[in-house]
């Protein structure tokens, strides 16, 4: 019910999240040798509202766009976003899931 020029807490939140994943996301490909020439995310936050007013995060999807330069390393690209989970300590600090759409194409 705000301005929607505006960034609100619920914005920043999903924001720190996508950003965290992201920054372990990378790290977790360039010691793999895989080269991200392109990242994008729209992280999706459902939140479920009380009676009262009061309300709460119930699901988190990052929609996840990449692009690689290997073919064969498309696999291993989606394999780390389960990687980068385990390490963000923003996801690891919630009691819902992060879930992960991820969607990696090769560079030609």
């Amino acid at each position: 019910m705000g301005d929607p020029t505006k960034h609100n807490p619920e914005d920043l939140f999903l924001s720190a999240i996508s950003s965290c994943h992201m920054l372990w996301y990378l790290h977790f490909c360039a010691t793999s040798g895989i080269h991200v020439v392109r990242y994008e995310d729209q992280p999706i936050g459902i939140i479920t509202e009380e009676q009262s007013g009061a309300g709460q995060f119930t699901k988190i999807t990052l929609y996840l766009t990449m692009r690689i330069r290997r073919a064969k390393q498309v696999n291993l690209a989606k394999e780390w976003h389960t990687k980068a989970n385990e390490f963000c300590f923003i996801a690891k600090s919630l009691h819902i899931p992060i879930h992960h759409q991820p969607i990696v194409m090769v560079m030609e």
